[in-house]
């Protein structure tokens, strides 16, 4: 069973990085195969459509810095994962172990965080960043790795380009607001339309190793989102 997912109190970022690690999940386990084409393309191309709203035009007086600031923070995500990467040959298992550790967490959010559309890496850069300041072995794993600089680096460019993008979207119009609201309502039933593909195939071809994969991939992310929801919830009642 496919776990459920309001996708309706996802923001934008994290919708679109959802249905990307989905689409991504289903391209890995033979779509052909599970004769799932039909329906992933479906889900591709609203995802592509909303992503190119949130695309920047290339006369936006805004745009250079933060094609700069996206520079920025893609520099260091990428030296974070090299250092990561020579950490992981050390000679102290203790060095390798805390590695393997944030290797994980960076794991956890998807690969190539870097080529992510500019929201999703925006918003997944913000959850590692919380996770390494607030989880107290993450924290002692930057530390005894001397990751603290790149941690800052990465944390002080993503907030940099977040506050530009925000200035950015003060350009939408009206109208583009109201095509990425009509186009979510879209991309939400062709994601639920693959998910019950799956679903049903999973139940009629119980012999096919496939379908059980995907099952266990979809509920490993949903499980992810589920639990940021449900802190945002937990947040909005302190506060």
């Amino acid at each position: 069973m496919i776990y459920g997912l309001n996708l309706r109190l996802l923001r934008n970022a994290e919708l679109l990085q959802f249905i990307d690690y989905i689409i991504k999940a289903v391209e890995r386990n033979n779509p052909t195969a599970l004769h799932l084409d039909a329906k992933l393309m479906a889900l591709k191309v609203l995802y592509d459509q909303i992503d190119a709203l949130f695309k920047l035009p290339q006369d936006s007086l805004l745009t250079e810095d933060l094609q700069n600031f996206d520079i920025q923070r893609d520099r260091a995500i990428t030296g974070i994962y090299k250092a990561l990467d020579a950490f992981s040959y050390h000679f102290d298992i203790h060095f390798t172990d805390a590695a393997k550790l944030l290797d994980r967490n960076l794991t956890m959010y998807g690969p190539e965080i870097y080529k992510m559309n500019y929201q999703a890496e925006s918003t997944t850069i913000t959850n590692i960043i919380k996770d390494w300041d607030t989880e107290t072995d993450l924290k002692d794993a930057v530390t005894l790795l001397g990751l603290s600089d790149w941690k800052d680096e990465l944390d002080s460019s993503n907030r940099n380009f977040i506050a530009r993008y925000d200035d950015r979207n003060q350009e939408y119009s009206a109208e583009s607001l109201d095509k990425i609201k009509e186009k979510r309502i879209e991309l939400y039933a062709a994601y639920y339309k693959l998910r019950d593909l799956i679903t049903s195939y999973a139940t009629i071809d119980e012999s096919n190793p496939g379908y059980q994969q995907l099952i266990r991939e979809f509920n490993n992310y949903i499980d992810s989102n589920n639990t940021l929801l449900a802190g945002r919830k937990g947040k909005k009642e302190e506060e």
